[in-house]
């Protein structure tokens, strides 16, 4: 189990073609230290559902079983899921599936960046230049998956994952908080 990180998706200018070292545009979400978009950790799904549905339009609703929480319920939009327990949002993934079609919510999707500037569709080569040591990557069973620290104690606050191992492949998916259900 992760310790809990809050992260947000937040606006801000500037270009937003993904890789291309630049502040996100207007419409991507930019994941800093408080939530994600409309949302910020410990959030019920009753008010996260309402403001994300205003944003984005319909979702998909689900519930999972996981390991660290009885049954987590997922609300997801093109590539972005939102994962819930009865305490409120506990989690999120970013990162289009290859079916997702090119919706507005796919387009913020494509230009989401890290406060850092990582954004999806750079190289891991760039995620470590950007983390350093704080950026570990390894083969699972879900494929190459990898985890950036906190520099204070260690525990993972963002994670994700990559195309493979080298500083070639590229960054696919970025989450943080407790993401078991949709991992």
């Amino acid at each position: 189990m992760f310790a809990v990180t809050v992260l947000v998706a937040a606006a801000c200018s500037g270009s937003s073609s993904p890789g291309d070292g630049k502040a996100p545009g207007t419409t991507s979400l930019v994941l800093s230290k408080d939530g994600i978009g409309l949302a910020k950790f410990g959030d019920s799904i009753e008010s996260v559902s309402g403001r994300v549905h205003a944003k984005y339009g319909p979702f998909e609703s689900r519930e999972a079983g996981c390991d660290s929480h009885a049954m987590s319920k997922f609300l997801n939009w093109d590539g972005v899921f939102l994962v819930f327990s009865a305490d409120g949002l506990m989690g999120y993934l970013i990162g289009p599936r290859p079916a997702d079609p090119i919706t507005p919510v796919g387009k913020d999707v494509q230009a989401a960046a890290t406060v850092e500037g990582l954004r999806l569709g750079d190289s891991v080569g760039k995620a470590r230049q950007i983390y350093g040591a704080r950026f570990m990557l390894e083969e699972n069973s879900l494929g190459p998956e990898f985890y950036i620290a906190e520099e204070q104690d260690g525990w993972p606050v963002l994670m994700g994952f990559s195309t493979g191992l080298t500083d070639a492949d590229t960054i696919k998916r970025i989450g943080a908080g407790d993401i078991c259900a949709v991992r």
